[in-house]
């Protein structure tokens, strides 16, 4: 499955998370309906987390073209599982971000500048 953006409703915070497929990821989907914790930990590693989808959000409005996703309702609203991986991009890799421009399409674009461990 291929990556998908997803935006958490925090200012100046952009995740970008490869949502979790129920047929590539059935050992975590597994795992994570057994817990009701949000963050997923296999062998005490985090191998993913319930995320909040925002509404209205470029994530909401996605979710019905991504059938194999998973979801889950909580009181607070929706939630969906993204997978956590070692090629993970963290605050660490990241030197600076550029927002203001835009695509050919005119919507808006957001630029990492990485480091060199990025």
């Amino acid at each position: 499955m291929p990556p998908h953006p997803l935006t958490r409703p925090l200012v100046e915070t952009l995740a970008c998370r490869i949502v979790a497929s129920g047929a590539y990821d059935a050992a975590l989907v597994a795992a994570a309906r057994a817990e009701s914790s949000r963050v997923v930990s296999q062998a005490g590693k985090t191998v993913g987390e319930w995320v909040p989808v925002a509404d209205p959000s470029l994530a909401a409005s996605d979710i019905d073209a991504l059938p194999d996703a998973v979801l889950r309702q909580t009181e607070s609203g929706a939630e969906i599982l993204v997978v956590f991986s070692e090629g993970d991009v963290t605050d660490a890799d990241v030197a600076a971000v550029h927002s203001g421009g835009s695509d050919l399409d005119g919507q808006p674009t957001i630029t990492l500048t990485l480091t060199d461990e990025g």
